[in-house]
């Protein structure tokens, strides 16, 4: 797979989900036979929506999961989307870089069970149209708030993102702190520093590289995420950290969990879980992260 090498492995110091990602399409066409299954189809891209059903062990029902959708967000661009479930506060889930909503296999059923909650694929990645220019925050934003307004997503949100997805809900939550209920982060780190990043990370990262398939300038949306934070309010949110230890050179993973904790000032309420387990957490800790989003969906609703 290719993409920026922030987000494909542990010697560039940046974050890891596409690789994870990648494993779990290698491990589903081989257990489904060799032509595969439908849902590994659309993780390969195909652009036709179909019905999507569990995948995985402990999943809930078929009855928990609405029919795919592929929606117009204008200029004749379009989005995969998968919402299910009913319920306020909606429940948006925001995938890593360069990764598509099956990122949330193992989280989005048992949701849809108490809310309306809804995952889509930005463009870019998925089944979702190709991207192009240079992506930067108003852009990514604009084709949310797009994509929720087209499946009548109506607000407050519970705004959850897991590795660079959550640069991109937090910036949501400035824009719209009236319409946000709670947040939840899982693994997104502290904003990449230009000036301590190698060279051939930020060639790799510039929005005009042909390995970025986001067409996003990676560190100007990451920046201004982290430039920006402030109280949003008196919300719910949780900020799920891995503990890399102390045995990396890179100083990045090495002081993962306190860089983190930056992102506390969003709310007085806020609190950090730390694991030890990897920076996968909706696929590896998916317990977990459905229990921070379900505490943050039942006191937005007291």
């Amino acid at each position: 797979m290719t993409g920026p090498a922030h987000r494909g492995g542990m010697t560039t110091g940046r974050f890891r989900a596409v690789v994870v990602v990648a494993v779990v399409v290698v491990t589903a066409a081989t257990t489904s036979g060799c032509g595969g299954s439908d849902e590994a189809g659309s993780r390969s891209g195909s652009s036709t929506a179909s019905p999507s059903g569990p995948s995985s062990a402990g999943e809930s029902s078929p009855a928990a999961y609405d029919v795919p959708e592929i929606v117009d967000i204008g200029d004749g661009r379009h989005l995969y989307v998968q919402c299910s479930g009913e319920g306020s506060p909606t429940v948006v889930l925001e995938s890593g870089d360069e990764s598509d909503q099956f990122q949330w296999g193992s989280v989005r059923p048992t949701i849809s069970e108490h809310t309306r909650v809804c995952a889509y694929d930005r463009l870019g990645n998925g089944s979702s149209d190709p991207a192009t220019g240079c992506r930067r925050t108003p852009q990514l934003l604009g084709d949310l708030a797009a994509m929720l307004e087209a499946v009548d997503a109506d607000p407050p949100y519970v705004l959850v993102g897991t590795s660079g997805g959550g640069f991109l809900m937090t910036s949501f939550a400035y824009a719209h702190p009236e319409d946000t209920a709670g947040i939840v982060l899982a693994e997104t780190p502290h904003a990449i520093i230009p000036s301590q990043a190698p060279k051939v990370l930020l060639d790799e990262l510039d929005c005009r590289s042909p390995l970025n398939q986001e067409r996003r300038d990676y560190v100007a949306v990451e920046r201004f995420a982290w430039e920006h934070r402030h109280k949003v309010g008196r919300i719910p949110m949780t900020v799920i950290s891995n503990d890399y230890g102390q045995n990396y050179e890179n100083e990045e993973q090495r002081s993962n969990v306190k860089g983190q904790k930056g992102w506390l000032v969003l709310s007085p309420l806020a609190k950090q879980v730390v694991v030890t387990s990897g920076h996968n957490v909706p696929e590896v800790e998916s317990d977990l992260t459905v229990r921070e989003i379900l505490r943050g969906l039942n006191e937005a609703r007291d």
